[in-house]
């Protein structure tokens, strides 16, 4: 089902109950006006309705109450005046919000559902947790119902590239929950078997997880080829395993070496690649935005001669509230009513040792190590800009 099929039944819901018919296009403002927006040029632009009937009612509330934002019937009965729609104005509102209570429809902000995906700002828990309940209902619906909720996200993708990683990772868990790990009666149903009730069911299954394989890859591609750097990431990961990356291969990474955290990634793939010159390029650079794991890495890599970009390092590591060079090793309790806290003594019992013994590097001199301070002061400053 589409928003189009939706808007013709309730078209068809308020002609049964009051014998008047509004226009497509009054039916769609008012529509719109319930879900809180001015109008449907306004939903249009900044959201996506989605029907989660059969979903749990506590997730739905939740859904509705932390991102979509309640019914307005009056704002509904506004715009059915403003418009001068056919019908009486309150009794048709109210058959709106019957109609939109019956199938659950929620306008989720399309701002929002970027920002989730984006990483780049800090998410309020309550909002993640409703997204995490929608995506949740998202899961459990049957394919028609799925259209709908995803149809209006897909027609923004056409105009707002970055929806493509959003539709991708919508998509690659709808696989990962629907996918048996057998098409074998799909296979079955294409060579011309005749299939009993259940061995079709089957069949229809993996036909449907097929086609959310196809949308994944899609989304993916698009949005890679818009050169969002998580889709170009995933796609070059997924390259690795079946061929060989070149240097030319990242080349695209470039535009976006100052997103915060993709430099580490990169590093890794280059160095899975075997490309020494790539991995030194991108380790450098994640350093430079303060990853504390590539710090370690080349603190220890070049800790039997140290340079001034060494200590760099640990200066840097050391203002980021982490030294390399001092030891965290602690003893934990091992089991029993204590279990992995700090290890007493006077308590007795197993214990394990855990943490990380520092790293011991050759000091400079004095010249060379005001030097590496000076870098790393200029580094911090400039990660926190």
């Amino acid at each position: 089902m589409l928003l189009k099929e939706l808007v013709f039944a309730l078209r068809q819901l308020i002609s049964e109950k009051t014998g008047d018919k509004p226009s497509v296009g009054h039916t769609y403002e008012m529509l719109s006006a319930l879900m809180g927006y001015d109008s449907f040029a306004s939903l249009n632009s900044q959201a996506f309705i989605v029907s989660l009937s059969g979903c749990d009612g506590n997730a739905v509330e939740n859904v509705r109450l932390l991102l979509g934002g309640i019914l307005d019937i009056r704002k509904a009965t506004d715009r059915h005046v403003s418009l001068k729609a056919s019908g009486s104005p309150r009794p048709i509102a109210q058959l709106l919000e019957t109609f939109a209570q019956g199938h659950e429809l929620v306008a989720i902000p399309l701002a929002s559902l970027l920002e989730l995906y984006d990483g780049q700002v800090a998410m309020d828990y309550a909002t993640e947790y409703a997204f995490e309940e929608l995506h949740s209902c998202l899961l459990d619906m049957e394919p028609p119902q799925l259209k709908l909720s995803l149809s209006m996200l897909e027609e923004h993708s056409s105009k707002v590239p970055s929806v493509h990683y959003v539709l991708y990772r919508i998509y690659d868990r709808l696989v990962d929950h629907h996918d048996s790990g057998s098409d074998y009666w799909l296979r079955q149903f294409r060579s011309g078997r005749s299939l009993s009730v259940a061995e079709q069911q089957f069949a229809d299954e993996a036909l449907f997880v097929e086609s959310l394989r196809e949308l994944r890859q899609l989304h993916l591609s698009r949005a890679s080829s818009s050169g969002h750097p998580e889709a170009v990431l995933v796609e070059l990961e997924g390259l690795h395993r079946r061929a060989t990356i070149t240097a030319a291969d990242f080349s695209v990474l470039e535009l976006h070496s100052s997103t915060t955290g993709i430099a580490s990634r990169v590093a890794v793939l280059a160095e899975g690649a075997g490309l020494t010159e790539q991995a030194a390029t991108w380790n450098h650079r994640a350093a430079c935005d303060g990853d504390i794991e590539v710090l370690h890495r080349l603190v220890s890599a070049s800790s039997g001669a140290p340079t001034v970009e060494t200590w760099t390092w640990i200066y840097l590591s050391r203002l980021l509230g982490t030294d390399l060079t001092a030891s965290t090793l602690r003893a934990y309790h091992a089991g029993g009513q204590f279990d992995a806290e700090d290890y007493d003594g006077e308590q007795g019992g197993d214990f394990y040792v855990d943490g990380d013994e520092g790293l011991d590097v050759a000091p400079l001199s004095s010249e060379l190590d005001r030097e590496a301070q000076a870098a790393a002061a200029i580094i911090f400053e400039r990660i926190h800009k």
